[in-house]
């Protein structure tokens, strides 16, 4: 079994804009978080993504952890970090940190 929850380090923490509707972050993780399922039924993590956990706002900013399978490419690891970060929701990604530990975004 894998922990997860806000006191478990994550491999990267997304924090995105204060001003996001709830409909604007639910599509934020369907276009940028999660890949369509190859038989059509909803999203699937994107790939060598274990979890995906909403954290609680800090500052207004929703938050959303991720960790990736230990066998998880560098490349998968390259490319979902670059997609997030290019993203214009996005206001400030943390690597490598437990989500309690963000108290301030500044």
């Amino acid at each position: 079994m894998q922990p997860i929850g806000p006191t478990v380090k994550a491999d990267i923490l997304v924090y995105l804009n204060s001003n996001l509707s709830h409909e604007e972050v639910n599509t934020f993780i369907r276009t940028v978080l999660s890949r369509p399922d190859p038989e059509g039924r909803g999203d699937d993590l994107a790939p060598g993504v274990r979890t995906q956990l909403r954290l609680r706002p800090v500052e207004g900013h929703e938050g959303i952890a991720l960790t990736f399978f230990p066998n998880a490419s560098k490349e998968q690891r390259e490319e979902l970090l670059r997609s997030i970060k290019t993203s214009p929701l996005v206001y400030r990604v943390l690597e490598n940190t437990a989500p309690d530990s963000v108290t301030t975004l500044k």
